[in-house]
Formats: C-alpha cells, structure tokens, sequence
C-alpha cells in the first residue's frame, strides 16, 4: 500500500510506467516459472520485446484504442472463464495454447496491463483507482477472516484447497459494503447500479484467482515466482486486478457512473 500511495503522490505518469514495468515482471513469470523459458532464450526475448512494443504504442495512441483494448480483454475474460470451468484437459486450453505459442503471452499479458495504465488517463483517476483497490482488497481480507473464522465448506478444492464457500460469500458482502462505504465518501453519491456492481465486481476478484490457481496448477507452479518474501510472485499479488480491471474500465466508460 506504500507503494500505491507514493505512485499516487507522483502522478499518473509515474503510475502508467509503474503498471507497465509490473506487465513486464508478470511476463517474466510465466515465461520463465511457467514455460519453463531461459532468460537468454529467443523466444523469451522476442516475447518481452513484443510486450514492450504494444505498450508503448498503446501510451502513443491511448485515446483511439481505449475502447477496443477494453472490449478485447472482456471477451479474454470470458475465455479465461470458459477455461476455468472446462475440466477436460485439450490441445485448445489456455495452458497448452501458451505452451505451443509463446509469443502469445505478450498479448496475455499486455490487454489487462493497457486497461489499467488506461485508468490513470481519467480525470478522477485517483479516486477510481484506488476503488478498484478497495474492492480487491476488501474481497481479499474479507474472503480470508470469514474462511480462517467460519469456513467448513470448501470452495473448489481441486483449483484452490483453501478457500471456502464462507469465504466467498464473506468476502463479497465485506467488500461490497466498503466498496459502498468508499464510493459514497468519494463521490458524495452511490448510483443505484452499483449497489449490485460491487459485490459483482467483489465475485469477479475471486474467479481471477481461481482462474490463477488452476493456470499454476496446469504448470505445477506453487507460486508465480519468490520476488515477494512470504507471497509469492508480482502474477500472484495483481490476479484478481487484472480480471476486474476490464469490467471496471466498461462501467466508468458505459453506465455513467
């Protein structure tokens, strides 16, 4: 949180090449702890430069390719959902289509990081950022007391042993209700949608780190990689952002709120 405070103090240009430094790192989780890629490797070079050139371009031409990007990386999600919830391993599963086509996790990776460098370029940009923060935070913390306190019931235990139907439940009315709280101190109103966004968007943090779970456990990964002492690598801490980031970005720029 540090962090994202002293990112916030400097401004959105710092924040933009933050975020695109932070694509760069997950890049190289999933080339190197995923695929298993050499750093000096051709294709791990040709795919961290290919990650470089798109982000790049995507700052020169933000404003003309915004809404494009935003809707390329819905429809990624719903098949990273159809992935989630296809339980009959295929050569067409995201695992193997990264595994045949590497150069592929450029773009993998790139769509969610161009929608949330897209965030800071609003005009409110630290107010909706840091929602978006406090949505995943709150799904996060709340998932985590109400699954240590009251979970008997597990979630999904083949993709994520731990978490717990409580958890889930606990974690989206908790973040809801700060979300709530938040956006109503922010803005000074809370539009009747988002009474119900929220704890949508709260569901879609944990389906992000479900989706995570079960891309680790196809490469047998335990961890995205050791950067952060004690958890794990900059994929596993950012998963449910760049899953939420997409239908985030669609409300600020669809619904009017």
């Amino acid at each position: 949180m540090a962090m994202v405070a002293l990112l916030i103090f400097l401004g959105p240009a710092y924040c933009v090449g933050a975020v695109g430094i932070i694509g760069l790192l997950v890049m190289d989780e999933i080339l190197h702890n995923f695929l298993k890629l050499e750093r000096k490797h051709t294709t791990y070079l040709i795919s961290s430069t290919l990650y470089c050139l798109f982000f790049i371009g995507f700052m020169f031409k933000q404003d003309q390719v915004t809404s494009f990007i935003i809707n390329l990386a819905l429809v990624n999600n719903i098949l990273l959902i159809w992935f989630l919830f296809k339980f009959t391993p295929s050569k067409y599963d995201l695992s193997q289509t990264l595994i045949r086509f590497p150069f592929l996790v450029s773009l993998f990776v790139f769509i969610p990081i161009a929608v949330i460098a897209s965030l800071f370029f609003f005009y409110e940009w630290k107010l909706y950022f840091m929602a978006m923060i406090v949505i995943n935070f709150g799904m996060d913390t709340g998932a985590w007391f109400f699954g240590k306190n009251f979970g008997k019931n597990k979630l999904w235990p083949e993709v994520s042993p731990k978490k717990t139907v409580e958890g889930l439940i606990g974690g989206m009315i908790f973040s809801g209700i700060i979300g709530l709280i938040y956006w109503k101190v922010a803005f000074g109103h809370v539009p009747w949608a988002l009474y119900i966004l929220l704890f949508v968007f709260a569901l879609f943090s944990q389906v992000g780190d479900l989706i995570q779970s079960k891309i680790k456990r196809y490469f047998d990964v335990k961890d995205s990689s050791s950067l952060i002492p004690g958890h794990g690598g900059v994929y596993d801490r950012i998963d449910s952002l760049l899953f939420i980031a997409p239908f985030f970005l669609y409300m600020l720029r669809h619904l009017g709120l």
